[in-house]
This record gives structure tokens, sequence and C-alpha cells, in this order.
């Protein structure tokens, strides 16, 4: 599973003190098509919006329930000026809807 596969979840899990559920994207692409990268990206990310929204999460996964979601971005490759601009963009446009967004490098 990766970012390349927009219709999948790659994974859900839990914080510990049951606050946050994590809808993690794997990204192991590199930033040499960086418009190309963009591009899977958001779609991978909207899958995940929709997902949340729709209330398919909490329907599937009821020990989520109370939590709330953050869609975190474990980036393979260093991330660049346009790919930080970009998850910037994102956050302001799903904070008002209650959706966190993070990313890790390594």
């Amino acid at each position: 599973m990766s970012v390349e596969e927009s219709t999948i979840i790659d994974a859900i899990g839990s914080d510990l003190d049951g606050r946050e559920v994590t809808l993690l994207i794997t990204d192991h692409l590199s930033w040499d098509n960086e418009s190309e990268h963009l591009l899977k990206l958001q779609d991978k990310i909207n899958a995940y919006v929709r997902f949340v929204e729709s209330g398919e999460l909490y329907e599937k996964h009821k020990e989520y329930l109370e939590m709330n979601a953050v869609i975190e971005i474990a980036f393979q490759h260093r991330i660049n000026e346009k790919g930080i601009w970009f998850i910037d963009q994102v956050k302001s446009a799903l904070s008002p809807i209650g959706i966190g967004i993070r990313y890790t490098i390594g």
C-alpha cells in the first residue's frame, strides 16, 4: 500500500490515550516529478477525507467513534518547499472540518 493507491487506506491506528485515530499514508515517491507527486498525494488525501466525512471510518471502526481524525503522511524522502506549502494549504482546509494533518520523514 502506498500513496499511489488512492482507494486504499494504508493503515489505521489510535494513540494510547484514545484521543486520536491516525490514518497513515505511506509515501515512498521521490520529489523528482513534483507535480505528479503532489497530484498523487492530493488524490490520496481526498480519499481519506471522504472516508472520514462520509462516516465510513466510524461505521467500520466503532472503537474510534469519539476520536479526532488525523492524517499522517510518512515520507520516505525529504519533502521539498512546494510539498511543505501544499501540506500547509491542506492543513488550513482541513482544520475547520476537524481533521488534522501532519507528516514525518524517515
